[in-house]
């Protein structure tokens, strides 16, 4: 920190700190018996604000320095602000990593023993045509509208979710879901993880309806719709993507995603979609993706974005 010069009022000092901080130079302001001396924090900067400060002793009531003021308390308010958040943030971190997890896994829990229970009822879906089945689909078997739903029959919207075709799905959803469901439960809360599930099963269900997935007959794909398809992987991917966008915005939750963690998901994601692994729900494990990208990020672009 060097001293640029000293100067006889206050009011003057403040002025010449706020336009020099515009020009993106830190000064200190220090008053003693003679007057207030000009201190600048960045020894790069010393030569270009003495020439500042030269021309502000010819003419203080130079136009370019009273507009300078504002933007310098401007800035200011925005600094302070932002180390109150930073603080703030700091703090929530350390309570996070001190105090014991106070949220257990209840909805984690029950939403994985219900997909057990239902798989296990359903005989992992076979036949199709089963008459529990027909009332677990999003539509019986053959529907190309969802008309049992525009009818009343809601949990056709969710329900979805709890039926695996496959003892290997059913235990290789249950165990992504458990890791990440289970730390924004602990985090944040069963309130919001049952309010994530229920948003993403529904998103990718409809989804996967509408869209179909690829297969892979002949050696030529052929783009496939059809009721019957089920699983935890759409909203595991949502809930991937939830955590992941939280970890790198948000990481005083304490929410921790790790690189090979990520490679694994969207290397799946991609190898899903070339249809040779066969029929695969993609698009619910992209609906559920983009949306879990969107709302785990959308708070911190709205408070980048919005008007200080």
């Amino acid at each position: 920190m060097r001293q640029i010069g000293t100067l006889p009022d206050g009011d003057a000092a403040r002025r010449l700190a706020d336009y020099l901080l515009t020009l993106k130079i830190e000064t200190r302001l220090d008053q003693q018996p003679e007057g207030w001396i000009v201190w600048v924090c960045d020894e790069d900067r010393v030569t270009q604000a003495r020439q500042e400060f030269a021309e502000f002793e010819r003419n203080p009531a130079d136009a370019r320095f009273a507009r300078a003021a504002r933007t310098g308390q401007e800035i200011r308010l925005r600094e302070i602000e932002e180390d109150e958040d930073y603080q703030q943030r700091v703090t929530e971190f350390r309570e996070r990593m001190t105090e014991a997890p106070t949220n257990p896994r209840y909805a984690t829990v029950l939403v994985i023993v219900t997909a057990v229970f239902v798989s296990w009822m359903t005989n992992f879906g076979q036949p199709p045509e089963s008459g529990t089945l027909q009332y677990l689909w999003i539509a019986p078997k053959g529907e190309t509208q969802l008309t049992q739903i525009a009818h009343g029959e809601l949990w056709r919207l969710f329900t979805p979710i709890f039926i695996h075709l496959s003892v290997t799905h059913l235990l290789f959803n249950c165990l992504v879901f458990y890791s990440l469901a289970g730390q924004v439960e602990r985090i944040q809360g069963s309130p919001r993880l049952i309010w994530l599930v229920f948003v993403f099963a529904v998103t990718s269900n409809l989804a996967q309806f509408y869209l179909g997935h690829p297969i892979n007959s002949q050696l030529a794909f052929v783009w496939d719709r059809s009721s019957q398809f089920g699983g935890l992987s759409g909203v595991a991917y949502g809930l991937f993507a939830y955590v992941w966008m939280k970890s790198r915005l948000e990481p005083q939750l304490g929410m921790q995603m790790t690189s090979l963690t990520v490679i694994i998901m969207i290397g799946w994601f991609f190898a899903c979609l070339t249809g040779v692994l066969g029929p695969i729900a993609n698009g619910a494990h992209a609906a559920g993706l983009a949306l879990g990208l969107i709302i785990g990020a959308a708070p911190h672009l709205w408070r980048e974005l919005r008007p200080r």
